[in-house]
């Protein structure tokens, strides 16, 4: 007979459906509809789709003792199942898919001993029976090889004791395929490993696997290990034997440095230069220890405590923290201001850093702790562990001026007077900046700063040594309040330019604009503390107008006034009409504040001739000179521009 795909990423033919006339979903059995028979001891697999995926699919055997039955749901594939059926006796059942909308499809399979020869090959590199320590992995290598089947297989290795070992297939390479055993129960647990295909429904044993601890072999890291990638990770290997223990990598996604000999054994540095799964293990004398690793592309380090966010310390005494650290390299802990905390011992354990600060400023001194990772580079990898404030018991009444919830616009600022107490924060960060201003007896005076974007908040806390954190109030950021000097429309004229002051609090820049560019053109200018000056040139025609905004990053635009652009008054020096003889000139001055320049000229050519001849300030000189014949006439004109001329006088040729 020929035994169907073992693995879910079988290959299926045919999509026959079978459905109750009544029922909502239709079950598709695909190549499972045309199987009537399978041989005793096997196990195969088949897809079954299900039309609606939001209805749950589930399978069962008439009769487990000859046939049993599993359905998986096929991870990222809605709506399609993989059936597992294992042959245990000779005999009938009946495997019914059940929906769960009542949709049920049954099928007869009869489990036949044909004599079929599983003619399989699986042998371990681990035949005798090992310890492990509890919290230690280990590989096994098994060289498989089934040239019989006429589909994929691959070996299986499991445990009957999955509550105190875990087994899973780590890779492949070739016919070779690496299972980690993880020990995860307590020691004095003992299971049995097996060996099989996946295509056999009974394994061989293999060996037996005890957690215990070895006489003289232990790693100081134990489960898995988790990091980014091109992390680095240092980790001892304890021992008291002069000889150092060999310790090698399951594969190339990380690799070993030996560091040297340290106290109670052998430091080594793990690098972590490829994506995946990995294990480091340790030989020496028989014994074997060793941790899993997972390397991620991208993720923070993992920093877990148990330290309140909130600590008091006397002045002169000590404070042990404990950090659970993985990934980001080697991390850093140090007070984020000098003053009031130093950093005493920092021990390693493993993933474990126990950090040891003592309180050294002056009573009410406070810093809080970080810890950092110089090896990424990145400031958003720093996690604060909270706050220490250096203290001596009092019992004394917390007070503050303020409680009511309240708005303050970013940039802006409010001074809290604190009585009684040693602290006070906000509870988020990032949102509020915290200053103390001055302290007169048991009052101090604090100055909040709105630093977040609008809409953030925070609750502010103040504390004392041996007090709960109370809580004063709630404080939420609102838009930066921007003012102008200028708010009420006016008009300019075309040329001419006008500045503008601008405050906006608590912001690097802003911008400023015009509802239309071609009416005024902003420009600018610079700025003062939380002044911005800009200056707009009326550039559109008379009569066009525009509205002036300004605004922050992430609020609405606030419309400043309108500026209608204005016509430029022209004045002549000359208003009335006078002769000129042929060839001789005349100099005209044109007063046109704002504009920057004057269009000068004549109505008729071939008359006078006319020159630009000089400007000074807002006034404009122009010569014309007779060049037409005895009595002839012709206007003369001036504009600004966008405007229309204006005439000035008449010249005749005398």
């Amino acid at each position: 007979m020929v035994l169907a795909l073992t693995l879910i990423f079988s290959v299926f033919t045919g999509n026959l459906a079978f459905a109750e006339e009544t029922a909502s979903s239709v079950i598709s059995l695909n190549g499972f509809d045309s199987v009537t028979t399978v041989e005793k001891y096997s196990r195969t697999s088949y897809e079954i789709e299900i039309d609606q995926p939001e209805v749950q699919l589930e399978a069962a055997s008439s009769d487990e003792s000859v046939l049993k039955a599993s359905l998986q749901a096929e991870s990222g594939n809605s709506g399609y199942y993989t059936l597992v059926l294992e042959g245990w006796e000779e005999g009938e059942a009946t495997v019914t898919l059940t929906a769960s909308d009542g949709t049920t499809v049954a099928k007869t399979i009869t489990v036949e001993d044909t004599g079929y020869e599983w003619n399989y090959t699986a042998e371990a590199d681990q035949t005798e029976d090992f310890t492990l320590p509890s919290g230690n992995s280990r590989y096994i290598k098994i060289h498989y090889e089934n040239l019989d089947a006429d589909t994929f297989t691959y070996p299986t290795l499991v445990t009957d004791q999955p509550d105190d070992f875990n087994v899973t297939l780590e890779g492949s390479d070739g016919d070779d395929f690496f299972y980690r055993v993880d020990a995860t129960g307590n020691d004095g647990a003992t299971g049995t490993l097996s060996l099989g295909s996946s295509d056999y429904v009974i394994p061989k044993k293999l060996c037996d696997v005890t957690i215990a601890e070895n006489s003289n072999l232990s790693m100081d890291t134990k489960s898995t290990y988790v990091c980014s990638l091109f992390d680095t990770y240092h980790f001892v290997v304890r021992t008291t034997s002069a000889a150092a223990p060999e310790v090698t990598a399951g594969n190339d996604n990380v690799s070993i440095t030996p560091v040297g000999k340290v106290e109670g054994g052998y430091e080594y540095v793990m690098d972590a230069d490829h994506e995946g799964t990995s294990l480091i293990q340790a030989t020496l004398n028989g014994e074997t220890a060793g941790f899993a690793v997972t390397v991620n592309y991208d993720s923070k380090p993992s920093v877990s405590f148990d330290a309140p966010k909130e600590i008091s310390v006397e002045r002169g005494k000590t404070y042990t923290y404990k950090f659970s650290i993985m990934g980001g390299g080697t991390p850093s802990f140090a007070p984020d201001q000098d003053g009031a905390i130093s950093v005493q011992s920092v021990r390693k354990d493993g993933i474990d850093y126990y950090c040891t600060v003592a309180a050294t400023g002056a009573v009410g001194a406070s810093a809080n702790f970080l810890v950092s990772f110089p090896d990424t580079g990145e400031d958003g990898d720093t996690v604060n562990a909270g706050k220490v404030t250096v203290t001596e018991p009092v019992g004394i009444v917390l007070k503050s001026d303020t409680n009511n919830d309240f708005s303050l616009a970013k940039g802006s600022s409010y001074v809290f007077c604190i009585t009684g107490a040693t602290g006070f924060y906000a509870a988020s960060s990032g949102v509020f900046s915290v200053s103390k201003l001055s302290t007169s007896g048991n009052e101090t005076l604090y100055k909040i700063t709105a630093t977040g974007d609008a809409g953030q908040g925070a609750g502010f806390y103040m504390s004392a040594p041996g007090r709960v954190p109370l809580k004063v109030c709630a404080v939420t950021v609102a838009p930066v309040k921007i003012t102008s000097d200028t708010n009420d429309d006016f008009e300019l004229a075309a040329g001419a330019g006008y500045q503008f002051k601008i405050t906006a609090p608590g912001v690097k820049s802003i911008q400023f604009n015009a509802g239309s560019s071609k009416v005024v053109a902003p420009v600018f200018v610079r700025r003062v503390g939380n002044d911005f000056y800009y200056k707009i040139t009326a550039v559109g025609k008379p009569g066009e107008q525009t509205g002036i905004y300004a605004s922050v990053k992430g609020q609405d635009a606030k419309k400043i006034c309108v500026v209608t652009v204005g016509r430029i008054q022209l004045k002549s020096d000359t208003n009335n009409d006078f002769s000129l003889a042929a060839g001789a000139g005349y100099q005209f001055k044109i007063t046109a504040p704002g504009a920057s320049s004057v269009n000068f000229g004549s109505g008729s050519s071939g008359v006078i001739q006319t020159y630009f001849v000089k400007r000074v300030g807002n006034d404009f000189f122009f010569k014309v000179v007779g060049t037409g014949a005895s009595g002839q006439q012709t206007g003369i004109y001036a504009s600004a521009l966008n405007q229309d001329a204006k005439k000035i006088c008449v010249i005749t040729i005398k």
